[in-house]
């Protein structure tokens, strides 16, 4: 360890590390992207980071009818540079089978809209379906896939 020598003389020591839960994420849900998927916080909230092209597929729990997720940028994607994303479309799907329905859709260009920034909340309600029906949050890129740092929030159902 670098500077072992100034640690020599302290007796007291307090370690701190800060723990991410990603268990429960880890449980439901399975994220696929060309780069590589992690896990951070943005205002707080636990985010899977997945570079868009992405897609999180998230099982429902029983008797769930309706739901609200967070998702958005990370704020170096459109922090001011020669290179910034150019946006990105969000959306959520209800997959039961071979159905498929859109509950959700938004395109987020944050660094030529203002309102783009920060996380953003999407609340649907869900149509009924089987108790194998999951949620796919999909990511899409804009016209490039430059600094595409899509991120979602682990969904809260209802």
């Amino acid at each position: 360890m670098y500077g072992r020598n100034y640690l020599e003389f302290d007796a007291n020591f307090t370690v701190y590390q800060k723990t991410i839960k990603t268990t429960a994420q880890l449980d439901l849900a399975k994220a696929t992207s060309p780069f590589k998927i992690s896990q951070k916080y943005i205002d707080h909230i636990s985010v899977t980071f997945a570079h868009a092209p992405s897609n999180i597929t998230v099982n429902i729990p029983t008797g769930a009818s309706r739901g609200s997720v967070q998702f958005g940028f990370e704020e170096t994607a459109y922090a001011p540079s020669s290179m910034q994303t150019d946006g990105a479309t969000f959306k959520i799907y209800l997959v039961d089978g071979e159905s498929v329905v859109t509950l959700a859709s938004r395109q987020l260009n944050p660094a030529s809209q203002p309102a783009d920034r920060g996380l953003q909340t999407f609340t649907f309600i869900l149509p009924k379906h089987s108790s194998q029906a999951t949620l796919l949050l999909n990511a899409a890129p804009g016209q490039t896939m430059t600094k595409d740092w899509t991120c979602w929030s682990l969904p809260e159902f209802h």
